[in-house]
């Protein structure tokens, strides 16, 4: 009996569960009462079973809180069922710590490859704490710049490759007694002295064209006094060196 293409095929399923134990995602098969069927290493750290075993004991429903599980059992689950696939953010919760952990979850039907009636679920999840923690980093980083520009008693601005002003800082609002909205975009033209708007403008848009440093002088109407200042932007680029406009 040629046995070629068994063996071949047991060769495959092992190379599939090396690169599934070695994934950073978790991924299990679910049977359809809700018991892992197979589960990989990624899976139960993140999960916190000690062992295979623990894992294939421990149904999924004592895995969510019970707001995501009332919501897994009416719509998600239901959904997988219906077309074949679901994927979304959910929680799950640490089985040794309790811990609620923010998961992105897809769901996959698995159906019998003879009769084409569901046998189990696929699932990959993803940690979402990482991300997360980066998107509040990133949070944090821009309150305190914003906090830190608010405090310069220098009035500071950014624009976009167009030369359309998408940030000025609270000392050119306190210096001009216009919103930020009316700062924004060339709202900021309307704010300089009329005999001097002309000359500032072409001087920007020079600027903009030949990607050189802007400096210009040029007065506005603060809310206390007439102010002269001296508006001075530097070109920025990014990792492509795309020009993506100034900051001054």
């Amino acid at each position: 009996i040629d046995i070629t293409s068994e063996k071949q095929d047991k060769e495959l399923q092992k190379k599939l569960i090396t690169l599934v134990d070695h994934s950073a995602d978790l991924m299990s098969i679910l049977d359809l009462k809700g018991m892992n069927t197979y589960i990989n290493g990624a899976g139960l750290s993140l999960l916190g079973f000690k062992s295979m075993e623990e894992a294939l004991t421990v149904p999924v429903s004592d895995l969510h809180p019970a707001e995501d599980l009332d919501y897994l059992n009416k719509e998600v689950l239901p959904e997988v069922m219906k077309t074949g696939h679901w994927a979304g953010n959910i929680r799950i919760k640490n089985y040794s710590t309790g811990e609620v952990l923010h998961v992105n979850n897809q769901y996959i039907r698995i159906d019998d490859p003879l009769i084409g009636t569901p046998i189990a679920i696929g699932v990959v999840m993803r940690d979402l704490r990482p991300e997360l923690a980066a998107k509040q980093a990133l949070a944090d980083s821009e309150h305190l710049l914003r906090n830190i520009t608010s405090a310069s008693p220098t009035a500071l601005w950014m624009s976009d490759a167009q030369g359309e002003i998408n940030y000025v800082n609270q000392t050119w609002i306190d210096w001009s007694g216009k919103t930020l909205e009316e700062s924004l975009g060339k709202g900021w033209l309307s704010l300089i002295n009329s005999e001097d708007q002309a000359t500032v403008a072409a001087r920007f848009q020079q600027s903009i064209e030949q990607r050189s440093q802007f400096e210009v002088e040029f007065r506005i109407q603060s809310t206390d006094r007439p102010r002269w200042c001296v508006a001075i932007g530097q070109p920025q680029y990014n990792k492509y060196k795309d020009f993506t406009g100034f900051i001054g």
